[in-house]
């Protein structure tokens, strides 16, 4: 009777997550297309380090020692590397991913780092790794089980209209963790379509990733109180690339370009000096820089990162715009491996931008400001923890929490402000499907007592 009431308890789980997830997708795309074709462009489609979701794994193993044939002796030399469980995937990829462990004494194995690696892939659902072997010679044996990774998501839902689309994402094109993603959606007064493809970059080796988007829609930009300071209609078209090397496993840097074609016209009702403070033609430079050093533990991904990216915008053939974005962040597991602490610190800079090139909160890790609310300078930090609450087969749930603080210009009155909040969220990571974390939670503002919902994808696990 209990298993039965189990199955009741996770159908009705998937019913309710699946129909936030597809109103949440379809708010977040029509109120942050210009966010997410950015993020798109990046070689792995990374999000913010504000919200994580774990990840599942039914054999965590705390002794690795058992994961060791007793005829393995420790100056073994590590010869080859056998995979079973292989599908989709190419196994020429994986080896690449694990070509560090070749030539390696089996005494210098870490066989939780190599989890970890295979974690941070994102393809597989359980993962297994032990060396075998006799005498001189060893093997890392590697046995997987591989995730969907093609996922359409049909999108329908209510945001002041109703709408509709489709966007089909392939995780995994080729066999070799190529992200491809094309889909869109209209309704009435709006269309917006995108397409994006990436490949990951090995170390010693490249990856390349580029998008291209096409908008038109009406857009509204808030004060930190949520009131509407001004509205414009913008037909918009953007390109991308970027290229990525990756140095050691921590170390990673990119180059990459855009050009962005932006005609935007204010509601006669703002007065502007001039029309050029919002229509752009603008042609983007930009490097990047990241250290990333992370460590599985069956439960959570733990990890220490810091990543600057600086860019330089043409627009309109005579104004320069340089910008700098920097983010810390810090996540470990203490008292116990489903429990974390969360630790953040982010600033980010534009000078001369024109206001539809201001970033939104999310830049620097903020949840509780107005999803509208936009600005040319931010400095936020903040702390929190998250649990680990349960895992079925298909999913892990975990809730987490965080205090954060930001200090940002107001543009509009030409002041800096101060604004506290909190954050909370129910965060989940679908184990069968290779699909970006989720969260779905709620914020407050506590300078001004308003409360909002949030929602957002693509979190570390």
């Amino acid at each position: 009777m209990q298993k039965r009431s189990d199955v009741y308890v996770v159908i009705l789980m998937c019913f309710f997550q699946c129909w936030w997830v597809t109103c949440a997708f379809a708010d977040e795309i029509v109120e942050n297309g210009d966010d997410i074709d950015a993020q798109f462009v990046d070689n792995h489609a990374e999000n913010s380090e504000n919200t994580r979701a774990l990840n599942v794994h039914d054999d965590v193993v705390d002794d690795t020692e058992k994961l060791v044939e007793s005829t393995v002796l420790p100056s073994a030399e590590v010869t080859n590397i056998e995979f079973d469980g292989l599908n989709r995937t190419r196994e020429e990829y994986v080896r690449a991913e694990l070509s560090r462990y070749i030539g390696m004494r089996a005494d210098e194995i870490d066989l939780r780092m190599v989890e970890t690696d295979l974690q941070r892939i994102g393809l597989f659902d359980e993962i297994s790794v032990r060396l075998k072997g006799a005498g001189d010679a060893a093997v890392l044996a590697v046995s997987l089980k591989e995730k969907w990774s093609f996922i359409p998501i049909p999108m329908v839902s209510y945001v002041d209209e109703f709408m509709g689309g489709l966007f089909l994402m392939d995780m995994n094109a080729f066999g070799l963790n190529n992200k491809a993603i094309v889909g869109g959606f209209g309704s009435k007064t709006r269309i917006r379509g995108m397409l994006s493809f990436s490949t990951p970059s090995l170390v010693g080796k490249s990856g390349l990733s580029f998008f291209m988007s096409g908008a038109k829609d009406k857009t509204s930009v808030h004060d930190v109180d949520k009131h509407v300071i001004l509205e414009y209609r913008s037909i918009n078209y953007m390109l991308g690339a970027k290229l990525n090397y990756k140095f050691t496993p921590e170390i990673e840097a990119g180059i990459g370009t855009s050009y962005q074609f932006a005609d935007n016209t204010p509601k006669s009702s703002y007065e502007i000096e001039s029309k050029r403070q919002f229509s752009l033609r603008s042609l983007n430079l930009s490097g990047s820089f990241k250290y990333e050093k992370s460590d599985w533990n069956g439960w959570f991904m733990s990890s220490v990162k810091a990543a600057v990216t600086a860019e330089m915008a043409l627009v309109n053939s005579d104004i320069v715009s340089p910008s700098v974005t920097v983010n810390l962040g810090y996540q470990r597991p203490i008292f116990f491996d489903r429990f974390r602490v969360l630790v953040h610190a982010a600033g980010y800079y534009s000078y001369n931008a024109l206001i539809p090139m201001y970033k939104k909160a999310r830049t620097v890790g903020v949840d509780f400001l107005p999803t509208r609310f936009i600005s040319p300078v931010m400095v936020a930090g903040g702390a929190g923890a998250e649990i680990g609450i349960y895992r079925f087969k298909w999913a892990s749930f975990s809730i987490g929490a965080q205090y954060q603080v930001v200090y940002t210009k107001r543009w509009e009155a030409d002041d800096m402000v101060f604004h506290h909040g909190w954050s909370s969220s129910v965060n989940v990571n679908l184990s069968k499907i290779a699909f970006p974390a989720f969260s779905i939670g709620m914020a407050q503002d506590v300078s001004n007592l308003r409360v909002q919902f949030a929602f957002g994808m693509g979190m570390s696990m």
